[in-house]
């Protein structure tokens, strides 16, 4: 249960504030947007070729991806999760963060407390089982509802599936900077496709590292997961509570905050 709700508020966060830009086809023609190359071969050779070095818990490669234009919406993830944590919020206070991380970060949030619940429970239901397993339903809500390409589905599921549950920090970091510069490379993917990927995987890499070094909580794998599949969803659905970055970046931390605090 502790990964549900944790899963639902980063699935409700992550999908991008580039929906304000979903009109931006690339010069992609609507019948090419439509087709769909190999991807999950492409990217699972490639993850393949990702060797372990068995050193989970400390960071061996870079965590900065400067080939990724959004790799400052990590930063900033992480700065607002440090913010979040630094308030020592218990289950009764946690709900007031909101004002406050709005505050501090100039955000126009007005969710009210059980309204973060609501996104949390539904986007954490999407996510991971009852046993803490990833599943995509989430993603395949997207999918059947055209709010993303399948395209952007394989690219973003077969990244999760690969990641998520791994034990090697340094590996995770890897993969996900190799699905980034796939990402970044891609001949199939529109401009707005490729930001919201680039930026859901930068949120998942910093705060991949700062949910297994920086803080000395542990909140298991699926903190990491939630604020990447909160900052999805939030760049895509069309009920998403986020305006632009600022936003999303306060309401995916405030998701996995709350994942941990609330024990899910």
């Amino acid at each position: 249960m502790k990964k549900l709700i944790y899963g639902a508020m980063a699935l409700a966060m992550g999908m991008f504030i580039y929906s304000c830009e979903k009109g931006d086809d690339n010069n992609i023609s609507s019948g090419e947007k439509k087709i769909t190359s190999n991807i999950v071969e492409e990217l699972n050779s490639i993850f393949g070729n990702i060797e372990s070095d068995n050193a989970s818990f400390k960071l061996n490669v870079q965590l900065a991806n400067e080939s990724n234009p959004f790799d400052s919406v990590g930063v900033k993830h992480n700065e607002v999760l440090s913010y979040l944590n630094s308030l020592e919020l218990t289950e009764s206070t946690i709900c007031n963060s909101l004002t406050e991380a709005s505050r501090e970060f100039d955000t126009r949030i007005t969710l009210n407390c059980q309204e973060i619940l609501n996104v949390i429970n539904n986007g954490t239901s999407k996510t991971f089982d009852d046993l803490g397993n990833y599943k995509a339903d989430l993603l395949d809500e997207l999918l059947s509802t055209d709010k993303i390409s399948e395209n952007e589905y394989s690219i973003v599921n077969t990244t999760i599936e690969n990641v998520y549950n791994n034990n090697d920090l340094n590996q995770r970091i890897q993969l996900l900077k190799a699905s980034e510069e796939y990402t970044k490379n891609s001949q199939v993917l529109t401009n707005t496709e490729k930001g919201r990927i680039q930026r859901t995987f930068a949120i998942y890499r910093y705060s991949t590292y700062y949910w297994e070094v920086e803080t000395n909580k542990l909140a298991g794998p699926g903190a990491d997961l939630a604020d990447a599949s909160a900052e999805h969803w939030l760049l895509n659905s069309p009920i998403s509570p986020a305006q632009d970055g600022a936003d999303v970046s306060v309401l995916s931390g405030l998701i996995s905050l709350m994942y941990f605090v609330l024990g899910y």
